[in-house]
């Protein structure tokens, strides 16, 4: 129905072309009728205080699916906490405008089975957790523009969930954020916290198909730390990857514990206090007497000895002499490979070494010298190569005069990024 306009009457006392009192009347409840159709919205209710929301039962609101619950005012809720529905969003104004105020001791925000938001907020519940998220299925949870002043964050708990966490700061004074369970996505963008005690972000035994924790500004106390989870990557689901990039970590907590930066399917970077992540790997053999078997001249063996294991990153190691690259992403690395080899008898031996990738021998690489027995040449081989997932890099030795064994009595293989 559109407006109704009421006709004014007339500056002349009895031309009777303007509405009756009556005409008046029924156009004022036409256009009063139509006004508040228009404003009572079934998916967004505005919340002043607290007796705008559903009506609390043993302490408990619980929010109606698929409405947007719109605060407009600070709200002192006291004990009374907040359940959501599925697709339930509790916004504020601004996190610089509207607060809450919550002193109960059970999670402020519950979510169980649901999807859910939480945004535009300044949250001050100092004896509880701010969230409790449990889900058996592909739900997500958002929290976008939230300050809070908490006991922890909480703990999410998922199955195929996604939890993000966006401009999100404050300060935490017995933990942070726990999870369990299984989760396709967290992503983790917080700006300026600070955490009392316990753990900040603590993966546990959580599986994730990705992490992103991005931006991180945290000061925290001795005993504290920053991430916390498994060992080896085992946080994460095979073709996953988890990555903390630009964190800058204030005061005397420990910046992760049983996660490293070695850690095949975690990469850091430009963080201040952790080391960045790299592909690389070094083996080392000195004092070698043990001989490379000659089968026939102008064969290509791959070099005997027992190898020393160096630092790692990505890449795996064998004293047998194998270097193995374990990231999930093709990576293009540079090889230097060095090694003093000798006949076991006689003098002026032709000799080569080659790199081999995957035990292939790579024709290129080959590099050559001359030796007698006690007097080894150096070769040097400079290389690099594009790895993906599991393959590995040998050297092998050739003898280019006779059968005669070769001892590699030194060596060192390396491929660094």
């Amino acid at each position: 129905m559109a407006q109704q306009i009421l006709n004014p009457l007339s500056t002349a006392p009895n031309d009777k072309l303007g509405d009756t009192p009556n005409a008046y009347t029924v156009k004022i409840n036409d256009n009063f009728t139509q006004l508040f159709a228009v404003a009572t919205l079934t998916r967004r209710v505005v919340v002043n205080t607290i007796v705008d929301l559903p009506t609390a039962v043993s302490g408990v609101i619980t929010l109606a699916a698929n409405t947007l619950y719109l605060q407009a005012d600070d709200i002192d809720f006291s004990t009374t906490r907040l359940v959501f529905g599925d697709n339930s969003v509790y916004s504020g104004l601004d996190s610089l405008v509207v607060s809450i105020s919550y002193v109960g001791t059970l999670p402020f925000f519950s979510l169980v089975n649901v999807n859910g938001s939480v945004k535009n907020l300044r949250i001050a519940n100092p004896n509880s957790p701010l969230f409790s998220f449990s889900d058996s299925g592909s739900h997500v949870l958002r929290v976008v523009d939230v300050s809070y002043a908490s006991s922890s964050i909480g703990t999410l708990g998922g199955t195929d969930s996604g939890v993000r966490f966006t401009n999100f700061s404050g300060t935490a004074t017995s933990t942070g954020v726990d999870f369990t369970g299984n989760f396709r996505v967290f992503l983790f963008e917080p700006t300026l916290s600070t955490l009392s005690a316990g753990k900040f972000i603590d993966l546990g035994t959580a599986t994730f198909d990705s992490i992103s924790i991005n931006e991180t500004n945290l000061n925290y106390v001795s005993g504290s730390v920053f991430l916390s989870g498994a060992a080896g990557s085992a946080n994460i689901n095979a073709g996953g990857l988890a990555s903390v990039t630009m964190s800058r970590l204030k005061g005397l907590g420990t910046p992760l514990e049983n996660i490293t930066s070695d850690d095949t399917l975690f990469a850091f970077s430009q963080n201040n206090v952790i080391r960045n992540s790299s592909s690389d790997g070094l083996l080392s053999m000195q004092g070698n007497s043990t001989a490379t078997t000659i089968a026939a001249s102008g064969t290509p063996v791959l070099i005997a000895g027992n190898w020393v294991v160096g630092s790692l990153g990505q890449f795996s190691g064998s004293t047998s002499g194998r270097l193995t690259y374990l990231g999930v992403k093709p990576v293009r690395l540079p090889i230097t490979c060095s090694v003093s080899v000798a006949p076991t008898v006689s003098t002026g031996i032709a000799i080569a070494a080659y790199i081999a990738i995957n035990g292939s021998i790579i024709t290129a690489s080959k590099r050559e010298g001359t030796a007698s027995a006690g007097g080894p040449d150096s070769i040097t081989l400079p290389w690099q190569n594009i790895f993906n997932k599991d393959d590995y890099i040998e050297v092998f030795v050739e003898n280019n005069t006779n059968a005669t064994d070769l001892l590699v009595s030194s060596a060192i293989i390396r491929v660094n990024q």
